[in-house]
């Protein structure tokens, strides 16, 4: 029962009961004891909790948040008087402590009081943290009913800002912390250096993510000369990491990361920083890249420079072998929702993508921001030739304007998607169509095509972009497609009512208008399709197996 528990809170209870007080709150969906001191914890008090704290080796919110979405939860909220008068004590830390998964809201309820029972502070959780750390996964959130910043808040923020320090010095004290996540939603004026220190002081570390305002050139320093570090999740902004400060104070001395396999750049970091950074890395084992940038200024031509700087950069790393994960992108962190339009897309012509084309290894290649491929059927045919393993490729992430004009128009038709048919790992492929009309429909796609998958394949999603679809066709493209890749199970476009978002400048109203209802509806044939291919591939499985019997 203590090996785990779903937060702090249990250990109060530990005190004898004339210290404090438990006055049940409504929460709503969730059961609140709110837990106030009755008077001052003595040294004396702490003889059941000195009993309990050896068998506690982790504590996890996630089993707390479960239980709450399941409507049957509880929580135990204590007011920071009695936090402090526990501390006051001095109480040992968990002396087996290794885990700890904690998020945490500070509310600022202001007078509205059914918030009351939540927090209203950040838990100086850090007086029971000890040496035995291994496993830390923080998340420090503010979450403002008012409009009022938080440094109008000056007492709280002042607290709560000691407090985080204090932890992050906990953790710098945890020679064993192997896994450290570290969320700060806020802008608080000592974090940004304690971190530092904390990250200074750990020097196994082998999975870190860090989403604070931003990292600093000295935390990626340390960061860069650990042999043990394997991943890294970075919020980073181009100002706070120039290259005269990120790279190590003597580069003879060590080759900088040269263990990592997974990394995870975001925030306000221009491109051409994340090439730069990217660079730096002496890993040859790196797996997965995501670089996702914030930073969407400059001309096209300028951003297709970047663009193309960086997968030149990639190709030619070190671990250009090893690469099987590839995704970059401008804009929102690479987190925009598909159906929001981008006002001014930037087209990458073939060139741009063509350095990657020679990672012959690679699984997953997704463009997430800003940009679209704007390829032909010879590009996409090079592409399927260059990726025999490929699993996700997703080069359409946002809408094109129209009419799309220029010289980098995507030109891919339904038959230059037949290269790709025959991947067996295939589950994404996300590219922009050129227009459709009967014309563009071969008639050698009606013919049907044995569907060879098993049971067991899985199902794959076309993204075509927006395409403007002719009302002939319609029927016609669903069995298509459907015979072309038989494990299709949904198509995704990009059109959008425009009742619902603004319509994008240089698309007509009355053309989304139109499409929306007859991409929706190719949606629905090929929804039907797929289940009739499922069916088929079942009966086929029965029978196989009844023959076999035999």
């Amino acid at each position: 029962m203590w090996n785990t528990l779903p937060s702090f809170a249990p250990l109060f209870l530990t005190l004898p009961e004339e210290v404090y007080r438990i006055e049940p709150r409504d929460g709503g969906n969730l059961d609140i004891m709110m837990l106030t001191r009755r008077r001052e914890v003595l040294t004396t008090d702490l003889a059941r909790y000195k009993l309990y704290a050896p068998l506690v080796e982790c504590v996890d919110y996630d089993t707390f948040f479960k239980r709450w979405q399941q409507s049957a939860g509880w929580d135990i909220v204590h007011r920071p008087h009695l936090w402090a008068a526990l501390e006051h004590v001095h109480p040992v830390p968990l002396s087996n402590l290794r885990r700890v998964q904690m998020w945490q809201v500070f509310h600022d309820c202001g007078d509205q009081p059914s918030l009351q029972p939540f927090y209203e502070w950040f838990e100086p959780s850090y007086i029971f943290l000890g040496a035995s750390m291994e496993i830390v996964e923080l998340g420090l959130l503010y979450d403002s009913v008012t409009t009022a910043p938080l440094q109008e808040i000056s007492e709280e923020a002042a607290v709560d800002d000691q407090n985080i320090v204090l932890l992050l010095k906990a953790l710098a004290a945890s020679p064993r912390l192997s896994k450290l996540h570290f969320g700060l939603k806020i802008q608080l004026p000592e974090t940004s250096a304690a971190f530092s220190d904390a990250l200074g002081s750990l020097v196994g570390l082998v999975d870190v993510t860090i989403d604070v305002e931003a990292i600093n050139a000295r935390a990626w320093r340390h960061l860069s000369s650990l042999h043990t570090l394997r991943s890294l999740s970075c919020r980073a902004s181009s100002p706070d990491l120039s290259m005269a400060d990120a790279r190590p104070t003597t580069p003879t001395s060590f080759a900088p990361f040269p263990s990592l396999t997974d990394l995870h750049l975001f925030g306000a970091i221009s491109l051409d920083m994340c090439t730069l950074l990217f660079g730096t890395i002496s890993s040859a084992r790196l797996s997965r890249i995501r670089l996702y940038s914030d930073v969407a200024t400059g001309t096209h031509a300028a951003r297709r420079a970047s663009f193309k700087a960086l997968t030149v950069v990639i190709a030619a790393h070190p671990a250009a072998r090893s690469l099987r994960t590839i995704c970059i992108g401008t804009g929102l962190d690479g987190t925009r929702p598909p159906w929001i339009y981008v006002p001014d897309p930037v087209a990458l012509p073939a060139g741009v993508l063509e350095p990657l084309t020679t990672l012959s290894q690679l699984t997953h290649l997704e463009l997430a921001g800003d940009e679209y491929a704007a390829i032909d059927d010879t590009v996409v045919a090079g592409m399927a030739k260059a990726w025999p393993e490929i699993v996700t490729l997703s080069l359409c992430p946002c809408g094109i304007p129209r009419p799309d004009t220029g010289d980098h128009r995507t030109s891919v038709t339904v038959a230059g998607l037949a290269p790709f048919a025959n991947h067996a790992h295939l589950e994404g492929l996300n590219i922009a169509l050129a227009d459709i009309d009967a014309s563009t429909l071969p008639p050698m796609l009606s013919r049907r095509r044995v569907d060879d998958s098993g049971t067991l394949a899985p199902p794959l999603i076309l993204g075509v972009g927006n395409a403007w679809i002719d009302e002939r066709a319609e029927r016609e493209f669903a069995v298509s497609v459907s015979t072309l890749f038989p494990r299709l199970a949904v198509i995704r476009h990009l059109w959008v009512h425009p009742a619902h978002l603004p319509v994008p400048e240089g698309q007509n109203p009355d053309v989304a208008a139109v499409q929306l209802p007859r991409w929706n509806g190719i949606c629905r044939l090929v929804s039907g399709i797929s289940r009739i291919r499922v069916q088929e591939r079942n009966w086929r499985r029965k029978v196989s197996e009844e023959l076999m019997e035999y």
